[in-house]
């Protein structure tokens, strides 16, 4: 037995805005300074990825990009002060999230193997 979850944040309507893909993707675009190559490096499109930070902004209807025009490849991409913000506070929040599901999944186990053995 095994325990798999996942945490999204959704809008008002029910659309997820903000999850662990979109939480990988920031960290890509902090790295790399490029959606470009944040989206190759993580096997997606870059319109897809620039869907995720569009989505992202209209749910936290907050400014997370910056675009960053000229130099030698004319493109680049910097997250906001904000942005960073909100990267730092998901982590934070999965991290914990995910260790009080293990605690609660760890007595569900424990219980459901005793239960077992009784049948």
């Amino acid at each position: 037995m095994e325990l798999k979850t996942r945490f999204y944040i959704t809008d008002d309507e029910g659309n997820k805005f903000l999850g662990l893909g979109v939480l990988y993707l920031l960290e890509k675009v902090e790295e790399t300074g490029s959606l470009r190559h944040a989206a190759k490096s993580l096997n997606i499109s870059y319109s897809k990825a620039f869907r995720m930070l569009s989505s992202l902004e209209k749910g936290l209807n907050a400014e997370i990009f910056i675009r960053q025009k000229g130099g030698s490849h004319r493109e680049g991409i910097k997250l906001t002060e904000k942005a960073k913000a909100v990267l730092s506070l998901y982590r934070d929040f999965q991290n914990k999230a995910n260790d009080s599901v293990k605690l609660e999944y760890n007595e569900f186990k424990r219980k459901m193997d005793k239960l077992l053995k009784e049948v």
